[in-house]
């Protein structure tokens, strides 16, 4: 009995047995309807399967056809798709390995003219992987940045798209293309923080364009105080109510050198000394989130604000007492039993959180913070009020559990 595959005029495949069908007249019959230019029948090619009738060979003629451009073809009909419905547009795994093999060269071809959702598609397909990293400084700057935000959109969007996009496939972009972008990724970085708005300075984060920066280019904006970079990621963030971590162990490590390299020496030391005793890397201005995180704040050059809270540190450096301008310490459910004599140069220090630490009394010297207005010190081992809080004047919030001082009323308790 013959077996038969029916192509109606709208490319409805209804296929009875259509193992025996000719590789070579489905070939012809792609061939022809690619050359008339009717999308809808060009998307019915993917959509239906007829590519899966192909013989390798059929295929690889198909692939190498110059007029056809069976790629560029596959973009055209995902072009106006969006999300989770690329499904099934796509070549078949079985070319997969020949396909891989001759990307590159068609990739490169095309992507001065790629459009938005062409390389969202290259993205999902991985077939963007098959660039080089040399091959980013033969596009111009326009098509770099254009093709990285559709990047970073799929990335940020993956569940939309298909679950084996995920993290990883960044890390692997990041890695290739190295530093290579680093000028026009600076400049865009520049532009953006100029034009004062936060629904595109966000993605600055969002989109990790920082990673892409070298270090000198990153030192080259974090040194411009006029932009206020790092102010400003950091307002956008809050502005849209993103969640901010960090921006990545290394990017925040490179962060803490830069720092390193322009506060005051002993500024410097202190902050570095208290890094080696803190587990994980401290991050720029944490601003919330700060039982997590642990994070320090910059402001004219010097260390202002620092978190610790929860770090589990058992002791301070002496050091910590070059940080002549810091005003605000956190160090909440650390295993601190004392406090260095070096705490009382803290002279501008105005609020101290020693809540869930394991004090059992406090140094001579902390009679000298004359600028402190509020102290948390409730749920540690004292067994009367310090001699050294009593004496500061500028006390106007003591926050203790009336139960462990009750010799004490004449303190404002909450």
């Amino acid at each position: 009995m013959v077996k038969i595959v029916k192509l109606n005029k709208n490319f409805q495949l209804k296929k009875i047995g259509y193992k025996n069908m000719e590789s070579e007249f489905i070939k012809g019959f792609i061939k022809k309807t690619i050359q008339e230019g009717d999308v809808e029948k060009i998307k019915d090619l993917f959509n239906k399967g007829c590519f899966d009738l192909l013989k390798q060979n059929d295929f690889i003629d198909l692939w190498e056809d110059q007029e056809i451009n069976i790629l560029e073809n596959l973009l055209i009909v995902n072009r106006e798709q969006n999300f989770h419905i690329f499904d099934g547009y796509r070549f078949p795994g079985r070319f997969e390995y020949y396909i891989s093999s001759n990307i590159r060269a068609k990739i490169i071809n095309l992507f001065e003219k790629l459009e938005d959702n062409d390389m969202k598609t290259l993205v999902w397909l991985d077939y963007i992987n098959y660039i080089k990293e040399k091959d980013f400084s033969l596009f111009s700057e326009k098509s770099v940045m254009k093709f990285i935000k559709n990047y970073y959109y799929i990335i940020i969007n993956s569940e939309k798209y298909n679950s084996r996009i995920s993290w990883h496939i960044l890390k692997n972009f990041e890695a290739k293309v190295g530093k290579i972008i680093s000028e026009p990724v600076k400049r865009l970085i520049r532009t953006t923080i100029e034009s004062k708005d936060y629904n595109k300075i966000v993605l600055i984060n969002v989109y990790g364009w920082l990673n892409f920066l070298t270090r000198q280019d990153l030192y080259d904006l974090l040194n411009d105080l006029q932009l206020a970079l790092l102010k400003q990621i950091i307002i956008s963030i809050e502005k849209k109510r993103y969640e901010y971590h960090g921006f990545g162990d290394q990017l925040d490590k490179e962060i803490f050198n830069y720092f390193q390299r322009i506060l005051p020496p002993q500024e410097a030391i202190a902050l570095q000394e208290i890094q080696n005793i803190v587990s994980e890397q401290l991050i720029f201005d944490c601003g919330y989130h700060e039982e997590i995180f642990h994070a320090y704040k910059v402001k004219k050059n010097h260390i202002v604000k620092l978190w610790l809270s929860y770090s589990k540190i058992s002791k301070l450096p002496e050091s910590i007492g070059n940080l002549k301008f810091l005003k605000e310490l956190y160090l909440s459910h650390c295993n601190l039993t004392f406090l260095p004599e070096s705490i009382g140069n803290l002279k501008l220090l105005k609020i101290l959180d020693l809540t869930y630490c394991d004090l059992t009394s406090l140094p001579q010297s902390f009679k000298k913070l004359q600028n402190l207005e509020k102290l948390y010190i409730y749920n540690n081992y004292f067994t009367s009020m310090p001699e050294s809080i009593r004496n500061i004047k500028s006390l106007k919030y003591l926050d203790i559990y009336d139960e462990d001082f009750p010799e004490i009323p004449h303190f404002r308790k909450k």
